[in-house]
């Protein structure tokens, strides 16, 4: 037994000594970089691969997915769900079981005494042996405590809830952000590359400047305000730029892609917004919907649990118990064993501080009762702040439009006059720079009316996706949020088929040779319009010509004679025997339109083909000569009809053939991208003619053609030779194409 006694006690000195030991080691450097390492792999790790253009859905659907916010507020939403499911097993009784072994060095013995005489009646004895081996197992219910567990389980299922409405808000939140850094970022991508030949100008000028200054050519006052304008231009130009490289990289932190991988947007039309939803409505909505209301319910429902518990712990406390035992002694009659019993406890001071409590319960619930009033007051204020908010962006983009419109003609005139020596080379950077301002601050401009169409959403609640998706893959979720954008349901829709604000359609002017007609409309929806070309409009008999068409709001269209039904928009290849007039009707939600278009074919002739710009073929005969189309290829930047000084040497080409034959004629056709424009006084019917216009102007004004000899025909974007969806096919679809026949 001592022995026994000695181990014990080195053992409890054992455990002091490395309690007193213990201590703390500072994070080793090998240590943070695993965790670092680690945590780079794990934050970008089973995510869907990137799709080579990502589209503002994509954008909204990664974001929810992968947002690391997001996926913090799933994991703390499913932790509570998991506390209230724990929650509900304190209402069930107490089931414990245990087991226990007892030894003694000697007997527990003891001997009596009688209390009369104070003699001891018996010889010392036990009833209990050295060695006890005990093990119980009871039930015991406290109703008392099962009342007061069934509300705290309840406050606990709101507490759920509650994270479920915050994951709610984090969504708004996050969707109201990728609205705008998208719309930035694509207006980064769009603009990218176009600043720094501008400050490469600007060095130029500076440097010129530098040496004016050194040679003492101007006057030094005048210099240094010249060198001083060029620099803050250039200060203006580098934050701009800086401002650009930091769009993509916001929207990827929202998306959670990796910093510094390349990725393209969608390039998208900047269509003007308008409202499905009237100011009462959307009142209503906010109130019903909005995640900060809906938590004040769940805390309302919590405080009123929390009464209930207080009136309970007033009452007498019942507990009901039953259990079974065993114990080792063998002394005992009985080794094993049944009980039961009832037992009633009742805190007597609780009747002193109960209605203390249960008036603090109650004021609780008034509280929050006032807290919901103060907060349906503040969103209803938010959702006029909203609402006027909206409609002050949609004004601030409309005229962002026409200053970048005029912005636009003052560089072109501006850079007319300068080539002429009527302007300043000072003049034409600041113009220049005042274009490229404009065009970006549309940009920015579309992006805060995005945000605040955000806003709108967020402010009244509303959800991108339904409360049960079938899959919650990438292509899944974009279908959703794509449904809820542009569904009937949407808040923010295009203007044009806005109901409140539904105008008539206004078709764009077609080319001269087609014609086209409009069928009264619908109120509420635009009909089609209808841009239709035939290239060319002469033929030789034999040869084929390209029938294009486009139809913007329409559902089918059919072309005769011979053709039948037919796409929206494409283009066909013809080569009739004789004069042929082509008719296309184009049926959509808001009525109908029509056009038509001739062709004209001649007889063939013995005529030689020349090209437009060089190795021009002398006719086989004096009398008829015919020059085959040629196509210039002349690059416009985006939205712009200015002709680039490193395309001079075409159009010279072009000026030589055309005095070399002066019988020729034909025509300079213009073409833009699918971009559409804000501004309602202009469009890419009005663009492709101001860019044909100036072509023709050009070669009339530097060569003298006669202006009979030329015509400027505008197509617009009917006939892309590219996809329009990515940057280098909406660069080769601005182009200008050219065809002359000499007779």
């Amino acid at each position: 037994m001592k022995q026994l006694q000695t181990v014990v006690m080195l053992f409890l000195f054992s455990l002091l000594v490395a309690g007193c030991a213990v201590s703390t080691q500072p994070l080793m450097q090998e240590d943070v970089l695993k965790r670092i390492a680690n945590d780079r792999e794990a934050m970008f790790k089973n995510q869907d691969p990137m799709n080579t253009v990502i589209t503002l859905e994509e954008a909204m659907a990664r974001s929810i997915k992968y947002n690391l916010d997001h996926r913090l507020k799933i994991m703390e939403d499913a932790l509570s769900l998991r506390q209230a499911d724990l929650m509900k097993y304190d209402m069930l009784p107490k089931l414990v079981a245990s087991a226990g072994y007892n030894q003694r060095d000697s007997y527990n013995a003891a001997s009596s005494m009688n209390v009369a005489t104070g003699a001891e009646s018996l010889a010392p004895s036990t009833s209990q042996e050295r060695d006890i081996f005990r093990n119980d197992l009871s039930l015991t219910w406290n109703i008392l405590d099962f009342g007061v567990s069934y509300y705290q389980a309840k406050q606990q299922a709101d507490r759920s809830h509650i994270m479920k409405e915050r994951r709610r808000k984090v969504v708004h939140s996050i969707m109201q952000q990728v609205r705008q850094a998208y719309w930035l970022a694509l207006g980064a991508q769009e603009l990218n590359g176009r600043f720094d030949p501008l400050l490469k100008e600007v060095a130029k000028a500076l440097q010129d400047s530098s040496n004016i200054e050194q040679e003492k050519l101007r006057p030094p006052l005048e210099t240094l305000t010249y060198r001083k304008t060029l620099l803050e231009i250039m200060k203006q130009l580098e934050a701009f730029r800086d401002e650009l490289a930091q769009a993509k990289p916001r929207l990827a932190s929202l998306m959670n892609f990796p910093l510094g991988q390349s990725f393209s947007l969608s390039p998208s039309m900047m269509e003007m917004l308008d409202l499905n939803t009237r100011l009462g409505e959307m009142e209503n909505k906010a109130l019903l919907q909005r995640p900060e209301l809906l938590e004040a319910d769940y805390n309302e429902r919590i405080s009123v649990s929390e009464t209930r518990k207080a009136i309970l712990r007033l009452l007498p406390g019942i507990e009901l118990g039953v259990g079974t035992h065993y114990d080792s002694n063998s002394f005992l009659v009985n080794q094993s064993w049944v009980d039961g019993g009832a037992r009633l406890t009742w805190n007597l001071m609780n009747l002193l501080s109960g209605p203390s409590q249960y008036n603090i319960a109650k004021g609780q619930v008034e509280i929050a009762q006032a807290q919901r009033l103060a907060l349906s007051m503040a969103i209803l204020t938010q959702v006029h702040v909203a609402y006027h908010d909206f409609k002050s962006r949609k004004r601030q983009f409309e005229l962002s439009g026409q200053l970048q419109d005029i912005d636009a003609s003052i560089y072109e005139q501006t850079l007319n006059q300068a080539k002429s020596g009527s302007q300043s080379h000072l003049a034409e950077i600041r113009s220049a720079t005042a274009s490229l301002m404009a065009e970006y601050r549309s940009y920015q401009n579309y992006a805060a009316l995005q945000n605040s169409c955000g806003q709108i959403i967020a402010t009244i609640g509303e959800d991108p996706l339904p409360k049960t998706v079938t899959s919650h893959e990438i292509k899944t979720l974009t279908g959703e949020i794509k449904s809820w954008l542009q569904g009937p349901a949407a808040i923010c829709i295009p203007a044009a088929a806005a109901p409140a604000a539904a105008k008539p359609a206004v078709a764009a002017k077609p080319a001269p040779a087609a014609s086209v007609q409009q069928v009264p409309m619908l109120a509420s929806m635009p009909a089609p319009t209808i841009h239709l070309s035939m290239i060319p409009e002469t033929i030789t008999k034999g040869q084929r010509a390209t029938l294009s068409w486009f139809s913007k709001d329409a559902i089918e269209c059919k072309i005769k004679p011979e053709i039948g039904m037919v796409p929206p928009q494409g283009d066909l290849e013809l080569a009739p025997s004789r004069t042929t007039t082509y008719s296309i009707a184009c049926s959509g939600a808001g009525g109908a339109s029509t056009g038509k278009v001739t062709v004209n074919v001649i007889e063939s002739s013995p005529a030689a083909l020349a090209p437009v710009v060089a190795d021009v073929k002398k006719p086989a005969a004096p009398a008829s000569r015919r020059c085959s189309s040629a196509v210039l290829v002349l690059g416009f930047d985006s939205g712009r009809s200015t002709i680039k000084p490193e395309h001079y040497d075409q159009l010279k080409k072009l000026a030589e053939f055309l005095i070399k034959y002066p019988e020729a004629t034909g025509d300079v056709s213009g073409y833009t991208d699918s971009k559409l424009f804000i501004n309602k006084k202009m469009d890419n019917i009005k663009l492709s003619q101001r860019r044909a216009d100036n072509i023709r102007n050009y070669l009339i004004n530097n060569y003298s053609i006669d202006p009979k000899r030329i015509i400027a025909k505008r197509y617009g974007a009917s006939r892309p030779v590219a996809d329009n969806r990515t940057k280098e096919g909406r660069e080769k679809n601005r182009r200008i194409e050219t065809q002359f026949i000499c007779n």
